[in-house]
Formats: C-alpha cells, sequence, structure tokens
C-alpha cells in the first residue's frame, strides 16, 4: 500500500492523529475508527521504510479546536432588510448543529463540479473493505459539524430506480465512517439546505476528508410598519434562488418557512418572499448569505387586519350568511371571504367591497392604512 506524495502522506497521518482522539459512541464507529488507524500505522511504516518522512503533528490551535465540543461559526453579523442593518458583534455565535432537512435530495447538477481524482491502481488483495472517513465544516478555518448532517454515498458507475447513481450508504450526525470495498464514490453532504458532493477513493487504502460545505444561516421575521408584531402562524416565508429555471420561474430553495427558524444555506444571494395572510400583502427583498455567518433579516409589511361586517345601520348587527368581495380601483379581484363576521389581512391601499346577502349586493369604498386591525361596515342603504 503506497502514499504518492509527501502531502497526502502527512495528511493521512494528521487525520490519522486527530481521529486517535475523537470519542464515538457507536460500537461500528469504534471498529472502523480501529481498522483506520491500524492500516494507516501499516501503511506508514511502509512507506517509512523507502523514504523516511517527520510525521507531522497538530498544531495547538488544531488540538484545541478537536478538544471543543460543538462547530463555532466566526462572524456573526445581522443583516435587515432596512438599509440601517445593525452590527452583532459580541453575540453568541449560532450553532450550525440544526436538525437537517429530510426532504433535500440527491443533486445531480452538483456532480460537474465534483472533481475528478487521479487514482493509481493496486491493492492487496487481502484488503476487501477500507474505511472513508468524512467531516464536515461551515466555512474555511471553521471547527468540524459534529450534528445535523446527513451524508450519503453513491456509488457513480450504478444507478438507482431514480435515475440517479445508486445509493450504497447514508448516516447521520457529525463526522462519519464508511466501511467500502475499493473504488470511486461520490459523497454527498447536506446541513439543512446547504449541499456539497465530491469525488472520493478508497482504492489505495483508508481516506479521510474534511468536505467545505460554505455554509451560512438565515432567520426571518416579519414586522408591521416598525415595531408591530405579527402572530408566528399568520405569516410565513419562502426562499429562491438567485437564478432561474428553464420556464422562467425562479428556482425554489424552500417554502412555507415559519418565523424564527435557522435555515442553513450554501453561501450566494437569494430572494425571499414574506407572505401575511392569504390575501395581497406580500414583501419581497434580495438578501446576501456568506458562509459561516448567520443573517437576522426582518421584513416590513404596510398592511392591516380587516373585520367585516354588514349592517342595517352604523353599530347594528351584523348580518349572517353575506359573501364578500374585495376589488382594486382597477377592478381586480384581491380575496373573498363568507360569513357575518369575515376577518383577512390587507395591504394599504383603496379599496372597493362587496357584500351580497339575500341576492342584493351592497358596496363601499375604504382607503386602508398600515396599523394593527381594523372593522369595516358596509351598510344595507349603501345597495348596487
Amino acid at each position: 500500500m503506497a502514499f504518492h506524495t509527501a502531502a497526502g502522506r502527512n495528511r493521512t497521518c494528521y487525520f490519522a492523529q486527530r481521529w486517535s482522539r475523537v470519542r464515538l459512541k457507536s460500537p461500528a464507529l469504534w471498529r472502523t475508527k480501529s481498522i483506520f488507524l491500524v492500516l494507516v500505522g501499516l501503511s506508514h511504516s511502509a512507506v517509512l521504510a523507502q523514504t523516511p518522512l517527520p510525521v507531522p503533528k497538530p498544531t495547538i490551535e488544531a488540538q484545541e479546536r478537536l478538544a471543543t465540543a460543538g462547530p463555532r461559526i466566526e462572524n456573526v453579523s445581522r443583516s435587515a432588510v432596512a438599509e440601517n442593518a445593525t452590527s452583532l458583534d459580541g453575540a453568541k455565535a449560532p450553532d450550525m448543529r440544526a436538525a437537517a432537512n429530510p426532504n433535500v435530495a440527491f443533486d445531480a447538477s452538483l456532480l460537474s463540479f465534483a472533481p475528478r481524482l487521479s487514482l493509481s491502481a493496486g491493492l492487496p488483495s487481502a484488503l476487501r473493505e477500507a474505511p472513508i472517513l468524512v467531516e464536515a465544516v461551515a466555512s474555511h478555518n471553521a471547527s468540524p459539524i459534529h450534528d445535523g448532517v446527513v451524508w450519503r454515498v453513491f456509488d457513480p458507475q450504478g444507478q438507482g430506480t431514480d435515475g440517479h447513481p445508486l445509493l450504497v450508504a447514508r448516516a447521520e450526525g457529525g463526522a462519519a465512517a464508511f466501511d467500502l470495498p475499493p473504488g470511486d464514490y461520490l459523497i454527498h453532504a447536506s446541513l439543512g439546505y446547504a449541499t456539497e458532493v465530491v469525488r472520493l477513493s478508497n482504492r489505495t487504502g483508508p481516506i479521510a476528508e474534511e468536505i467545505l460545505l460554505e455554509a451560512g444561516a438565515l432567520r426571518l421575521s416579519a414586522v408591521i410598519d416598525d415595531e408591530l408584531p405579527i402572530a408566528p402562524d399568520e405569516v410565513r416565508f419562502d426562499i429562491y434562488a438567485s437564478n432561474f429555471a428553464a420556464n422562467g420561474d425562479r428556482i425554489v430553495v424552500a417554502r412555507d418557512l415559519s418565523p424564527g427558524e435557522t435555515i442553513h444555506l450554501n453561501a450566494g444571494t437569494y430572494h425571499v418572499v414574506s407572505r401575511y395572510g392569504t390575501a395581497n400583502s406580500v414583501v419581497r427583498a434580495g438578501l446576501k448569505i456568506e458562509a459561516g455567518k448567520l443573517v437576522a433579516a426582518t421584513l416590513y409589511h404596510k398592511a392591516a387586519q380587516v373585520m367585516l361586517r354588514l349592517v342595517n345601520e352604523p353599530g347594528g348587527e351584523a348580518i349572517a350568511n353575506t359573501s364578500w368581495s374585495i376589488y382594486t380601483p382597477g377592478g381586480d379581484i384581491i380575496a373573498t371571504a363568507e360569513g357575518a363576521f369575515p376577518s383577512l389581512v390587507l395591504a394599504a391601499g383603496e379599496y372597493t367591497i362587496v357584500a351580497r346577502n339575500n341576492d342584493n349586493s351592497y358596496s363601499r369604498s375604504v382607503d386602508i392604512e398600515s396599523g394593527a386591525s381594523i372593522e369595516i361596515e358596509v351598510i344595507t342603504g349603501d345597495k348596487i
């Protein structure tokens, strides 16, 4: 078993020393770790007999990083949609260990970005399996992510039922170890909506690799005007990529997100849509995500919660079995509702409200101002 460059030899020894200090809870991972260390030791001894080289030792900084439980994200920033965004200097770094998104599947488009390796042939016949050890980091010089990473290993020569490369192994958590027959593999890592895929080979023996996700985090919230809070169950967010699909629509990254969720994304620019209610209060913003940073963005709605009532006189009792339609000044319908006390959210602006009851129609023109909530009465005397 041979290592072909001094850099490859030093790198593998370095990972061996790191893994010798990692505490693993799973018995299977303990066995894989032991096999990996023994194989690396044998391989390294054979190479030293030919060309003696010093074994690099981890720096004090690297040892301190390995001893620290949980990842650290440096340079946390806050970016609001408003132009006067302020920094969160001194704030606690966000935890990148959020639960992995189960809906993030293998992205075949990433294969073109996975560089092919120059591999040498030859492997002792006695070695039927060789460990592949992987860990993920959010950004350069960051600590390894200890939880929330979903690992998928694919055989690029095989084909699954969905037409993608054949899935041969899967794991969740932080670092992962796979005992696989010698060959070439695609390693797919995902943290939330952040993904990366690399090509690795264990043809020449055990291999350990650090996968750079280039991942940041986004936390969204929304308010009315500058300060009025919105109930969490009344506002939702959609996130789109900056590029477009073949049909001209933006590519959807995530839909129907709640305020306050921490969403992990690959570094880049995204288009965010905030929907307050189900009618027409929609706010859009472009946000930039940087690797290793948390962006906390607030979107500002100009809208009001509106309650409608059809009455015979001002302040009178609401009439049941009423149908409602809300129109723009140009005649476009914005929303419909049913009942004596329907409630809905409308963006600030001018509207015509039409109430229908017992084959009669009544209307009223209103100018909605942004605020918490208002009540609008349509009088039966205002018959169309």
